[in-house]
C-alpha cells in the first residue's frame, strides 16, 4: 500500500511538472502576443507597414505567427501530453524504453512552426497584391467571401470527419497510433498538430479575416 501511494505521488508530481512547464510556455507566448498588441496600439508596431516588406519584416511576421500558435495550441495539447507523461512513467517502472515528453512537444511545435511559415508566405503574397493590409484587414469583399465559402465547404469534407474521429480521445490516439522508437513521439506530435489543423484550421480564416 505504501509503495502504491508513493508511486501515485510520483505520478502526480510528474504531471504537475509537465503542466507547469506547459503553463509557463503558454504564459510567455501570450505575454509576447500582448506586447505586440500593445505595440500596435502605440503605433510602434513590430509588424511590417504598408511599404514593401523586406527579409527582416518577414522574419518578424513569422515569429509573430509562431508565437501565436504556441499561445493558442499548446493548451489544447495538454491532455495528450499529460496522458503521455503517465504512460512514460509506467513504462519506466516496468523498465521499458521510453522517450521524454519534450520530444512529443517538440514534434507538435515543429508542425505548427511549419504552418507559421506557410501563413507568413500567404500573408506576404496577399499583401504584395494589395489584397490584405498589415493588420490582416481584407481589401477585397470578393476574396473575403471566397475564404468564407471555402472554410464552410471544408466542414462537409471526409477529411474534417476523419480529423474529428482522431481528435476526441487522447488515449485512443496513443493506443491506435503507438509506435516504438526514439522518433515516434515527435511524429505523433506532428500528426496531432495536423489533426488539430484539420479540426479547427478551417475556422481560423473566418476569425482572422476582417473587412
Amino acid at each position: 500500500m505504501q509503495s502504491s501511494t508513493a508511486l501515485e505521488a510520483v505520478l502526480k508530481r510528474d504531471r504537475v511538472i509537465v503542466l507547469g512547464g506547459l503553463a509557463g510556455i503558454t504564459a510567455l507566448a501570450w505575454a509576447y502576443t500582448g506586447y505586440l498588441a500593445w505595440s500596435m496600439d502605440c503605433m510602434n508596431m513590430a509588424m511590417p507597414q504598408m511599404q514593401t516588406w523586406g527579409v527582416t519584416d518577414l522574419v518578424l511576421l513569422c515569429i509573430m505567427w509562431a508565437v501565436m500558435m504556441v499561445a493558442m495550441m499548446v493548451p489544447s495539447a495538454a491532455p495528450m501530453l499529460l496522458m503521455y507523461t503517465t504512460i512514460n512513467r509506467r513504462r519506466r517502472e516496468q523498465q521499458q524504453p521510453y522517450v521524454p515528453v519534450a520530444v512529443f512537444l517538440g514534434g507538435y511545435l515543429l508542425a505548427w512552426a511549419g504552418f507559421s511559415i506557410l501563413a507568413t508566405l500567404a500573408q506576404w503574397g496577399l499583401h504584395s497584391v494589395a489584397l490584405l493590409s498589415p493588420l490582416m484587414v481584407s481589401t477585397s469583399p470578393v476574396l473575403g467571401g471566397l475564404v468564407l465559402l471555402a472554410a464552410g465547404g471544408f466542414q462537409w469534407t471526409p477529411l474534417k470527419y476523419t480529423c474529428l474521429a482522431h481528435c476526441r480521445s487522447p488515449l485512443g490516439f496513443l493506443m491506435t497510433d503507438w509506435r516504438e522508437g526514439t522518433a515516434a513521439p515527435s511524429l505523433w506530435g506532428c500528426d496531432m498538430a495536423c489533426i488539430a489543423w484539420g479540426v479547427a484550421g478551417s475556422s481560423w480564416p473566418c476569425c482572422l479575416w476582417r473587412e
